[in-house]
Parts: structure tokens; sequence; C-alpha cells
């Protein structure tokens, strides 16, 4: 833009005209293409969804419900823009894997667990600690802290590419503290193709290194019975 602003006001140039018709041409055309795609996907539609979110052991937990033309696959992520977490909140975008997801009529839901960090997601899990504490009783322990709520959230994405894991006979998972969860889209993918006979897997272990054992809590009972099951070699 600074060579084309040269030629048309210091060198005075004899295709100024032509410059700033195709200057004017770019314009139109980026105008159209931007029209175009926001009718078709429809941001304001599409993109505005209600959060579940709950906190547990120190972690905040994120449920979002999408429409079944939004496909996820394994190892994917989303970005999330929290319009009404506060004014910071506004300027910021945090960017999460998808634990696992579960089917429905109506769409999908999407299972996605943060560490609380300084940010949205330190605010998010504030919040549902106040909470907590004001409708929870005396009685209960300060370390089981759990309680859900709802806000509306922009979802982009998702984003990334999914690595096949179905040719390998032996597969090896190195993961660390809240990296275990982003296994499990993995993990599902592989029993789900053990049981339709497209892969031929041997052996699947996992090595998960945690600080605290009772972050291993917010990983349901299925989810570690199944990783028994494929790493003994009973699932088939």
């Amino acid at each position: 833009m600074s060579a084309l602003a040269y030629h048309l006001i210091e060198r005075q140039s004899v295709y100024q005209w032509y410059l700033l018709g195709g200057v004017c041409l770019w314009i139109i055309s980026s105008l159209v293409v931007c029209t175009v795609t926001l009718i078709a996907h429809r941001p304001w539609r599409s993109f505005r969804h209600e959060v579940e979110l709950s906190a547990f052991n120190q972690l905040l937990w994120l449920d979002i419900a999408l429409p079944s033309h939004r496909m996820i696959y394994p190892g994917q992520h989303v970005q999330l823009y929290f319009p009404r977490a506060g004014f910071r909140a506004r300027l910021q975008f945090i960017s999460l894997y998808v634990a696992f997801w579960e089917e429905s009529d109506f769409g999908r839901t999407l299972h996605m667990v943060a560490r609380p960090q300084p940010g949205v997601t330190w605010r998010l899990y504030e919040g549902l600690r106040r909470q907590s504490i004001e409708k929870t009783d005396k009685k209960s322990q300060p370390g089981k802290l759990h309680h859900v709520s709802e806000q509306p959230v922009i979802v982009f994405g998702p984003y990334g590419h999914s690595r096949n894991l179905e040719s390998f006979g032996t597969i090896l998972f190195v993961v660390e503290d809240i990296g275990f969860y982003r296994t499990l889209s993995y993990i599902e993918m592989l029993v789900q193709a053990s049981r339709d006979r497209k892969a031929m897997i041997r052996k699947v272990e996992v090595l998960w290194e945690v600080e605290d054992s009772r972050y291993a809590f917010g990983c349901s009972e299925f989810w570690i019975l199944t990783i028994e099951e494929i790493t003994l070699g009973k699932k088939t």
C-alpha cells in the first residue's frame, strides 16, 4: 500500500487511474467474499452456544453442544470466546483440546478440561468456586469443589489434524498432568476400530505422570476400564 501511495501521490504515475481502479476492485471483491462467507456460515447463529462449566479438584470442565454438521476428530481443538466473562476476557481467546464427545439426535456434546491459569480460565474457575461456597454447607470437604454453571460462548473450530493410529500394532501414550484427557478421543477411536475389525491393535500403553492423584478422579470409571482392557489385550 505504501508503494501504491508513492506512485499515486509522489510520482503521479500515468497509470495512477489503473492502479486506483485495481485497488477499488480489490476492496469490492474482498467485501463480496466476506459477505458471502458470513451469509453461508451465519456465525451469529451457529457460533453462539451455551457452555456448561463445572469445577472439580482444581480442574475446570467445559461441556458444549454443537450441531451435527460441525464434525470433530480425535486430537482436534476449539477456540472459545466468552463475551460475558468480564472486560479482560473479551480480549482473550482460549484454545482447548477436546477430551471426548457424545453423539445425540440433536448433535454432539464436546467435553473439555483445563487447569485454571491467569486469565479467562482462572476467572471462570473462581466464579464457580464462589458460587459453590455460597451454596455448599459447612460439612462439605473443601477439596471436593463441584459446581455447575452455564455461560454463553462463541465457538471457533474445531481445528487441527487428527493422526491415524489404526495401522500400528503397539501404541504408547506418554502424557503429563491433564494431557491425559487429550488421549481419550484416540482411545475411543481405537476401541471402535477394534470392534469393527478395522484395526489390528495388540497393545496400548498409557504412561501418565500426575503431581496429585486427586486429578485422576476427574476421569470416569468407564475410561479407566477401557484403558485397562486395551492395555491387557482383552478388547477385541
